[in-house]
């Protein structure tokens, strides 16, 4: 019984994991988008006003 249980708590962690892992490639990528956007629309308005 108690073998059944850490077993069951360990492919929960790994579970929990793999779901941590595909959210931070998604932040990253969200993350890496918005900075891009913000990079480009920053330079957009120094360059405007000069």
């Amino acid at each position: 019984m108690e073998g059944e249980g850490q077993s069951g708590l360990g492919l929960l962690q790994v579970g929990l994991v793999w779901l941590l892992g595909q959210l931070d490639i998604n932040a990253g990528a969200l993350l890496k988008t918005t900075t891009t956007q913000w990079v480009i629309g920053t330079c957009n308005k120094v360059y405007y006003n000069l």
